[in-house]
């Protein structure tokens, strides 16, 4: 998996999971009850807003600390254009959404084990 931008990019693992990919619909339906009892339902076609939210999975698709200080130096950029490439080849061209992600540290019971790792929820949209 693979976030590109205009000057870098940063290889993600591919078994992130895109948890949201089907809660979104290209159409969004509007229903309000008039005052006489009767339903007025407005639709619209959504061109773009699609969330697409990659998240680690209880026993694996960590980070590293670098990786997670990587996407918070490219979160503090506004406005900036992204395109996420999945594992399947599919890419999308994204932003970040209003909170950029989500890292919480993953503690080990080995000593042997680096615990520079985390677990990760990277909430991007489609702009395009």
């Amino acid at each position: 998996m693979l976030l590109e931008w205009n000057t870098g990019s940063l290889v993600l693992p591919d078994d992130l999971q895109w948890v949201d990919e089907f809660t979104w619909t290209p159409v969004q339906n509007d229903v309000v009850y008039l005052l006489n009892g009767s339903v007025l339902i407005s639709s619209i076609a959504r061109t773009s807003g699609r969330p697409i939210t990659l998240v680690s999975q209880e026993n694996g698709a960590f980070l590293t600390r670098t990786m997670i200080e990587s996407l918070y130096t490219i979160s503090g950029t506004a406005d900036l254009e992204m395109v996420v490439t999945l594992h399947d080849e599919r890419s999308f061209d994204v932003k970040f959404n209003t909170v950029p992600f989500t890292a919480k540290p993953i503690v080990f019971f080995s000593p042997q084990i680096n615990t520079d790792y985390y677990s990760v929820s990277i909430n991007l949209i489609e702009y395009a």
